[in-house]
């Protein structure tokens, strides 16, 4: 996800579950959230892979989008960096 008004990276989708893309959820996380790994040549969370609980983490099936407004944005960042 981009922000309009300063055209960078604010948050990246991760989907999961489901079969072809059919009943997948998608998880939102905070851009900062990952790093880039040299070695495996890709990006990498930086946080507990636990946080990633599809009972308890940010999530939002793929025709239900949130509101991405301030208020959610800050939930999901809250939700992966409490501190």
């Amino acid at each position: 996800m981009i922000d309009k008004k300063s055209g960078q990276v604010r948050n990246v989708i991760i989907g999961s579950g489901g079969l072809f893309g059919m009943g997948e959820d998608h998880y939102p996380l905070p851009w900062k959230g990952l790093v880039y790994d040299t070695d495996k040549d890709g990006y990498v969370i930086n946080f507990d892979r636990s946080r990633l609980d599809p009972e308890k983490s940010p999530r939002f099936h793929r025709d239900q989008e949130p509101d991405w407004n301030e208020e959610y944005e800050r939930q999901v960042t809250l939700y992966y960096f409490p501190s």
